[in-house]
């Protein structure tokens, strides 16, 4: 199954600076599956990223489906 991935931000150079990322994925695969083989899954528990699947920003570890897309999102700050 195929699922994108998408980055902003500086999460982005972990991407070689590209916006997004198809991946290949087994079934019954998880988000932190996905997280551990782009190597950000440290920088989402501490809390430095947030990860929506398909347009909701998600806390838990979903098994991910074929067509889904990841996005990693930079923290937000603002005034």
């Amino acid at each position: 199954m195929k699922i994108r991935v998408l980055a902003f931000g500086p999460v982005r150079g972990r991407f070689a600076g590209r916006a997004s990322l198809d991946l290949d994925l087994g079934e019954g695969e998880r988000l932190q599956d996905v997280l551990a083989r782009l190597a950000v899954g440290a920088s989402v528990t501490a809390g430095g990223v947030a990860v929506a699947v398909n347009g909701e920003i998600i806390r838990a570890d979903p098994v991910l489906h074929d067509g889904d897309e990841v996005a990693l999102l930079p923290p937000v700050s603002g005034g």
